[in-house]
């Protein structure tokens, strides 16, 4: 029936918990928070979308039968990098992409409206989700 005992939800839970922990006491790095860091990976994904932008750009507005060929790849490139803004938008709305909660907000919002989602309705909602998965 795929029913789950609470027992093993917490005993999954736990060890969840342990892993997280033991990474963190050996990668402390992995688990700082800082607005210059943040900002840093941002920009290099918001590079990423510009230059796969104007890729796909020329390779729709190209006139020739290397345009034919390369608007699908840009397209796909294009594609992968659009998607891969859930990530920043989802530690956003947790508010751990950056040390500052402002900065958190301020980022959710653009990213959000970008990959079609309400950053206030997700935050909820996912709050919600990790209530009841124990995660």
């Amino acid at each position: 029936c795929g029913m789950t005992s609470a027992s093993t939800m917490t005993s999954a839970s736990t060890s969840r918990v342990a892993t997280t922990h033991k990474l963190e006491r050996a990668r402390p790095d992995l688990f700082q928070r800082s607005d210059a860091i943040g900002l840093r990976h941002l920009c290099g994904h918001l590079s990423l979308l510009a230059l796969t932008a104007a890729a796909l750009a020329v390779c729709c507005t190209t006139a020739s039968a290397l345009a034919g060929r390369c608007w699908p790849l840009a397209v796909l490139a294009h594609s992968v990098v659009l998607s891969h803004l859930y990530m920043p938008f989802h530690e956003s709305t947790h508010g751990t992409a950056f040390e500052s909660a402002w900065l958190c907000q301020l980022v959710a919002w653009p990213l959000g409206l970008l990959i079609f989602m309400n950053a206030d309705s997700f935050k909820w909602f996912h709050r919600e989700h990790h209530e009841f998965t124990q995660a």
